[in-house]
């Protein structure tokens, strides 16, 4: 039996909780929240019994195996630094760190060590995006020429920590990293080589001028009121190493009908595109060989990512699969976030060694 302790009893860790909970091999014992109040009102809920007021003293625990780390992303590396020097099993939640920089001090710490270190990726667990993956590896796409990804809000006013770059919020970082993940993933993840940025805060304090339309993002356990200091828009047109160009479209105050969560990936003989989130069907458009165009949308089944992100986490800590979310690829995520920024800020084109 897996002993899995939940580090942060905020808004999301009720779903690695429900998903545990249906995995028979394994059970939730403890959870740790600085905040008195969330930590009681989670443990509560869930009848766990083992409460810790830190993370530390929860690692400490050595009738602990594994662990999910729920927090802000600026504690992320910290945390994880001292779950690998505990000797336990990490599902760490997206974005993976602040920078690379944190994530290369994460990636050197697992040298030698034997235990499962996964980054909480969980749109690559969509039936939809398996398809996809599916797709491309088979090579009916032929050799991969250009790749859109699009994560944006009409009118979004973040809360509580989601609220300050410094912190970690912002949509690229927080959200849009999930569509650039899924195309790099497929893609067999090629590194960035060079990026051209585009960034504007006009419309940074719009949300809170607005009296209809406003949307409130992620729901946060943290409930502080920050001024708003991340971006309203960027986007970054990326040259990758395997000759691919990628574009990135991202922000949380487009002025249109509606935000989007999409990605398209082009290439030799075929296109394929996919919204990430609701019914909408995956679109593939291929050549035949006698000189059509095809356009069709498979029949999948919809599924629970999040279930089977844990039940994948669960697996690989039993030693029964190879987790699929390697500490590297974070690695070359984060450096392409980091590039996007610096380009957006500089406006120069950043080149990535």
């Amino acid at each position: 039996m897996l002993r899995i302790g939940i580090i942060g009893a905020g808004s999301l860790s009720s779903r690695h909780i429900n998903a545990y909970k249906k995995d028979k091999r394994c059970t939730v014992t403890a959870i740790a929240d600085i905040n008195p109040e969330q930590l009681n009102k989670t443990a509560d809920e869930f009848g766990i019994e083992k409460r810790y007021s830190g993370y530390r003293e929860l690692l400490d625990d050595a009738d602990i195996d594994a662990v999910s780390i729920i927090t802000p992303t600026f504690t992320h590396k910290e945390i994880c630094l001292y779950a690998i020097e505990k000797g336990k099993h990490v599902l760490c939640e997206k974005p993976p760190a602040m920078n690379a920089e944190e994530v290369k001090e994460v990636v050197e710490a697992l040298r030698g060590t034997d235990k499962v270190f996964m980054y909480a990726m969980v749109c690559r667990f969509f039936e939809k995006y398996k398809y996809v993956k599916n797709f491309i590896d088979s090579g009916k796409m032929g050799r991969p020429i250009c790749a859109e990804t699009v994560r944006t809000g009409k009118m979004t006013a973040f809360r509580g920590w989601f609220a300050r770059s410094e912190f970690g919020g912002g949509m690229l970082r927080d959200e849009a990293i999930h569509e650039i993940d899924l195309v790099l993933y497929a893609l067999g993840y090629p590194r960035a080589v060079s990026v051209t940025a585009f960034r504007s805060d006009i419309n940074n304090s719009l949300p809170s001028k607005m009296k209809s339309g406003v949307s409130g993002g992620y729901v946060s356990a943290d409930r502080n009121k920050y001024e708003n200091n991340t971006e309203d828009i960027i986007n970054a047109f990326v040259m990758l190493d395997n000759g691919t160009n990628l574009t990135i479209k991202t922000g949380p105050i487009r002025l249109a009908e509606e935000g989007e969560c999409r990605l398209s990936i082009n290439g030799e003989r075929a296109g394929i595109a996919m919204s990430v989130f609701g019914d909408t069907p995956v679109k593939v458009t291929e050549v035949t060989e006698d000189g059509y165009l095809q356009v069709s949308s498979p029949i999948l089944t919809s599924n629970n990512a999040h279930n089977d992100e844990i039940v994948h986490f669960v697996d690989c800590c039993s030693g029964v699969e190879e987790c699929i979310v390697k500490p590297c690829e974070a690695l070359k995520l984060m450096e392409l976030v980091d590039a996007i920024y610096e380009s957006a800020k500089t406006g120069k084109t950043v080149t990535i060694k």
